[in-house]
């Protein structure tokens, strides 16, 4: 249970901050530096300059130079509260907070435990270990080297979270902040499996099918499967779109053609 004094005094905090507009909590810090995502300024100041959010960062003391970068290289206005909060003050925070986004780290999962939705930018480990029993995404490249549970990465590329782009993150923040999950929002989750020679947008569906396909992109519903990925690697995927396959549409590129059916 969050501490009411801990309220209070994020209420005190963020005296500023208009309640009544989207605002999103970013903790951009890790442990590791092979677990931050490198690309924080740029989705901060799509959220702002394009989607109106107000921006609160979160860290500890020892982050506050990271933030401040993230901040000055967004140009936009934002909150910083690094350094400022206690577990319990944080806790309070992600629980009013209508979303989070973070990287692999404490936070995510604090988050999960007051009930706040999560994008969680995830590299180098299982993906088995997302926020529990709350709308998430899981944003990362499926490589062929994940998971390797390293703190450092050892091919020296760090494309399994490098790859991911800005927009791909301000698309799952807006997905899950506008419904949390595919449920009810009449588009389900696509799963792309790429088995063949067959381009990904080469798509051969008839119409009805084209345009589901092409809702879920448009609301970052979206995830692929590269070729030879094998059982595991499909499962990730559809655990990178918060849901499992019986949610998802899996859409198979071939060279003979594309075909779609639910994926469970």
């Amino acid at each position: 249970r969050v501490p009411e004094a801990a309220k209070q005094r994020v209420q005190a905090l963020t005296a500023d901050l208009d309640r009544a507009r989207p605002w999103v909590v970013m903790h951009v810090g890790a442990s590791a530096e092979s677990r931050r995502y490198p690309r924080f300024a740029e989705v901060a100041r799509t959220l702002h300059e394009f989607h109106g959010w107000q921006l609160i960062f979160t860290g500890g003391p020892g982050e506050r130079d990271l933030i401040d970068c993230v901040r000055d290289t967004s140009g936009v206005p934002s909150l910083s509260l690094a350094g400022d909060l206690d577990l319990g003050e944080l806790a309070a925070l992600l629980a009013e907070a209508p979303l989070l986004i973070s990287n692999n780290t404490g936070p995510a999962h604090l988050a999960a435990a007051v009930a706040t939705p999560v994008v969680d930018l995830y590299a180098l480990t299982n993906p088995q270990h997302a926020p529990w029993m709350v709308p998430h995404r899981l944003l990362f490249n499926a490589v062929a080297c994940a998971p390797c549970y390293r703190s450092v990465c050892p091919e020296g590329h760090h494309a399994c979270l490098a790859a991911v782009t800005p927009e791909d993150v301000v698309r799952a923040a807006l997905s899950v902040a506008s419904d949390g999950c595919a449920e009810g929002s009449g588009v389900p989750r696509a799963l792309l499996l790429r088995t063949g020679d067959a381009s990904g947008d080469a798509y051969s569906l008839d119409t009805a099918a084209r345009d589901l396909l092409q809702a879920a992109r448009d609301r970052g519903f979206v995830t692929e499967v590269v070729p030879g990925a094998g059982l595991g690697a499909t499962l990730e995927a559809t655990e990178r779109l918060g849901v499992g396959p019986e949610a998802c549409l899996a859409i198979e590129c071939t060279a003979d053609g594309v075909r779609a059916a639910r994926a469970a």
